[in-house]
C-alpha cells in the first residue's frame, strides 16, 4: 500500500500464495471469487468515475476508490469487500514473518509447575486399523455388521456410542471427516480450514443478509473447533421442552441431572483457571466489576489446558475434552469401530424399519470417492450428524419430508473490537475465558474471544492505509462476542452443491443485537479502551468516547448493518410428542421410521440461549441409556 508500510513476508509471492489456497475452494465458489477480484479491480469507472483499472489509479484515487467500495450503500458489495478482504487476510495473515512484524508471537501464559494428569486415549494413540481406514477398504468397499450404527461422532453421537460400547452392544460409527491426531492441528487457519472445517466455511444461511455457518468435519465434529464452553440447559427452556414432550416423556428431572453430573465429571468441566486467562479474559472481569455487571469464568470441558487460545484450530495440546480426545476413544477402547472418512447416504429400511446405512469411502484428501461400505445394524440406526445434515439425510431418503428440516433456529453472534493503549496480546491465554449472563433475560450474553490473525485482520475497520495502520495495533485489540438467542427462524433443504439453508432475523433481533454492541462498546470503555470499532454500517470506524456508543439507537433495525455468524444450531429434526410437528419422540425414535434414532442438535425444539455443547451431549447420554437398557428406545 503507498504511503505507508508494509509489514515485510515470508512467502515470496503472495499471489501464487492466494491462487494455490483458492485451488481448494469448490470449483464454482474458486472461480466467483477469481471473478469478484476481477471485477474490482476493472471497476473504479463504475464506482469513482475514472477509466483506469486499479493498478493504474493515482494513489489518491486508489484510496479513495477503496473507500467508495467499504462504506458502499449496496449490501451485496460490501458483502463481496468483506469476502475479498478475508481471502486476502488468509494470504498475509498466516505468513509468519508478517506476524512477527504486527507482534502476534505466540507464547503460553506463565504456569506455575504442576503435575499434568494423564491424557486420555488420544485419536493420535490409536493404530490405524482401530479408526477404520485402509486402502483396500477405499478401493473395494465392503460389509460390516453391528448392533448399532452411529453416523456422526461429534456431541450428539460419540457420548452414546461410549454407553453402548460399555453396555456390551456391538457398534460402528461413521464418520465423513478425517480423524486427526493431535499433533497435526495447525495455528494456520488456511490449514484449519481444510483440515477441519466443512465446506472450507462457505456454507451461509441466506434471507436478508447472509450468516456464514461453521461446523466441523472430522472425528470430534464442531466439539473439536469449539472452545469447549459449558452450560446446563436453563430451567425455562426445559422447563417448556417438556410441555413439549408430553406426559409420558421418559426423559425426567433426575435423568437429565444425572446426565449432566456425568458429562461433568467425565470431562472435567471447570471454570477457566486464573494462571491462563490472559489480559483479554481479564479485561472483561474488570469491565463486569466496573460497570456492576455479573460476569464469571467460562466453565470448559479440559484438563491442565496451557493457554495457547487455539481452541477454534483444534487443541494443539490435546487438553481440550473434546469428542476426540473423550467419548469416542473411550467407544474404541470398548470395542467400537470408527470409519472416518466414510460419508453415510442412505438408510437401509426393510420392512418399515432401519437396518442399516450405506456409505461412501472418501480419499484423506476429500476429492476423490471410492467404493461403498454396507454396515447393518441389528437393533437401529442412530443419527447424529447435526442440525444441517441430519435433515438433509432424512429428506434425501424420503423421510419426514414435512417437517424435516423446518424450524432452523440458531444464536448468530456479532463481534466488537477495542484499541487498549497497552499490549493485550489476546492470542495468549483461553480461546474464550470470561463471560457476562448479566444480560440473558434480554436475550444475549456476552463472551471473550481470540481470533487468529488472519480473521482478526478481517475484524479490523477501514480498507486502503487506515486498515493497513491499524493492523500494526493488533497485539492492543481486544474482541469480544455477543451470542444471541434469536427469535427467527428458517429451513434447511439439500441444495446442488451445498446444503440451502434460510434464516430470517426478527426486528426484535435486529434491535436486541444492537443493544449487545452497544454494551460491550461501553463494557469496553469500562475497562480503559482508547477506541472502540462498532463494525456496523452506519457508525464511524472508530468511536473514541462512550455517549457516542448512544448512536446505535439510531441504526435502523436491518441485519445487513452487521456481519454475524452463526455457530449453534438447532432444531430441525425436532423432538416432539406430536408426529405432525416432530420428527422423533422422546425416546429418540423417528416417528415414521422405527429403528432409526436422532440423538443431536437437530433433535432439541428451540435454542437455548447458552452453549449447547453440553446439552447436546446430555441428551446423548439419556439415549445412549435408554438404547442400552432395552436394546432399543
Amino acid at each position: 500500500m503507498p504511503g505507508v508500510q508494509n509489514p515485510p513476508l515470508e512467502r515470496s509471492s503472495i499471489y501464487s500464495f492466494l491462487d494455490d489456497y483458492l485451488k481448494t475452494y469448490p470449483f464454482l465458489a474458486s472461480i466467483g471469487i477469481r471473478a469478484l477480484f476481477l471485477f474490482f479491480f476493472f471497476a473504479p469507472v463504475l464506482f469513482i468515475y475514472k477509466l483506469r483499472t486499479l493498478g493504474g489509479l493515482s494513489e489518491e484515487d486508489r484510496e479513495r476508490y477503496l473507500k467508495a467500495l467499504d462504506k458502499h450503500k449496496w449490501y451485496l458489495i460490501r458483502q463481496a469487500i468483506i469476502l475479498l478482504k478475508m481471502v486476502a487476510c488468509i494470504g498475509y495473515g498466516g505468513d509468519k514473518q508478517f506476524q512477527k512484524a504486527i507482534g502476534y508471537v505466540k507464547e503460553r501464559p506463565q504456569i506455575p509447575p504442576r503435575a499434568h494428569t494423564d491424557a486420555r486415549n488420544l485419536i493420535g494413540d490409536l493404530r490405524p486399523e482401530e479408526v477404520g481406514f485402509d486402502e483396500s477398504l477405499f478401493r473395494q468397499g465392503g460389509e460390516e455388521e453391528c448392533d448399532f450404527c452411529i453416523i456422526g461422532s461429534g456431541a450428539g453421537g460419540a457420548p452414546v456410542a461410549a454407553i453402548l460400547t460399555k453396555a456390551g452392544f456391538k457398534v460402528v460409527i461413521l464418520e465423513e471427516g478425517p480423524a486427526v491426531k493431535t499433533g497435526q492441528f495447525t495455528p494456520d487457519y488456511w490449514g484449519t480450514t481444510k483440515l477441519l472445517i466443512r465446506e472450507l466455511s462457505m456454507t451461509f444461511a441466506a434471507g436478508e443478509s447472509l450468516v456464514p455457518i461453521i461446523q466441523g468435519c472430522c472425528v470430534g465434529g464442531t466439539t473439536t473447533i469449539n472452545s469447549a464452553i459449558c452450560w446446563r440447559i436453563p430451567d425455562k427452556v426445559w422447563k417448556e421442552w417438556k410441555g413439549i414432550f408430553g406426559p409420558s416423556s421418559p426423559l425426567t428431572d433426575e435423568m437429565l441431572d444425572r446426565a449432566f453430573t456425568k458429562l461433568e465429571k467425565e470431562l472435567n468441566v471447570r471454570p477457566t483457571q486464573p494462571e491462563i486467562m490472559g489480559m483479554n479474559n481479564k479485561l472483561m472481569e474488570l469491565a463486569c466489576k466496573n460497570l456492576g455487571f455479573y460476569g464469571r469464568p467460562i466453565e470448559r470441558n479440559e484438563r491442565d489446558c496451557e493457554g495457547s487460545a487455539l481452541c477454534l484450530c483444534g487443541c494443539p495440546t490435546g487438553r481440550k475434552l473434546s469428542m476426540e480426545n473423550s467419548y469416542i476413544p473411550d467407544a474404541i477402547k470398548h470395542g467400537a469401530r470408527l470409519h472416518p472418512l466414510c460419508r453415510a447416504d442412505k438408510l437401509v429400511v426393510e420392512g418399515g424399519r432401519a437396518v442399516g446405512v450405506r456409505a461412501r469411502l472418501i480419499e484423506p484428501e476429500g476429492k476423490k470417492e471410492g467404493a461403498f461400505l454396507l454396515i447393518r445394524a441389528r437393533r437401529g440406526v442412530i443419527l447424529a450428524a447435526g442440525a444441517i445434515h441430519s435433515p438433509i439425510f432424512l429428506i434425501r431418503n424420503g423421510i419426514a419430508r414435512k417437517n424435516a428440516g423446518e424450524h432452523f433456529m440458531a444464536h448468530p453472534g456479532v463481534s466488537v473490537a477495542a484499541r487498549f493503549s497497552e499490549d493485550v496480546r489476546s492470542w495468549i491465554g483461553a480461546t474464550q475465558g470470561y463471560e457476562t449472563p448479566h444480560f440473558r433475560d434480554q436475550g444475549f450474553k456476552i463472551e471473550t474471544l481470540s481470533l487468529p490473525p488472519e480473521i482478526l485482520m478481517v475484524r479490523i475497520p477501514g480498507i486502503g492505509k487506515d486498515w493497513v495502520k491499524r493492523i500494526i495495533e493488533m497485539p492492543k485489540l481486544a474482541v469480544w462476542g455477543v451470542a444471541l438467542k434469536a427469535e427467527g427462524k428458517g429451513r434447511v433443504r439439500p441444495g446442488l452443491i451445498a446444503p440451502s439453508i434460510s434464516f430470517r432475523f426478527t426486528t426484535r433481533d435486529v434491535r436486541v443485537m444492537l443493544e449487545g454492541a452497544k454494551i460491550m462498546g461501553k463494557m469496553f470503555f469500562g475497562a480503559g479502551a482508547e477506541a472502540v470499532y462498532p463494525g456496523i454500517y452506519g457508525m464511524p470506524d472508530e468511536v473514541t468516547k462512550p455517549e457516542d456508543l448512544e448512536e446505535l439507537n439510531n441504526i435502523p433495525p436491518d441485519p445487513r448493518r452487521y456481519f454475524s455468524v452463526a455457530t449453534h444450531l438447532f432444531a430441525t429434526c425436532r423432538m416432539g410428542a406430536d408426529p405432525a410437528t416432530s420428527v422423533v419422540g422422546p425416546n429418540f425414535e423417528c416417528h415414521e421410521v422405527p429403528g432409526l434414532f436422532i440423538t443431536d442438535a437437530s433433535a432439541l425444539p428451540t435454542n437455548l440461549g447458552v452453549n449447547p455443547q453440553l446439552t447436546i451431549m446430555a441428551f446423548s447420554v439419556m439415549a445412549g441409556e435408554l438404547l442400552a437398557s432395552t436394546g432399543r428406545a
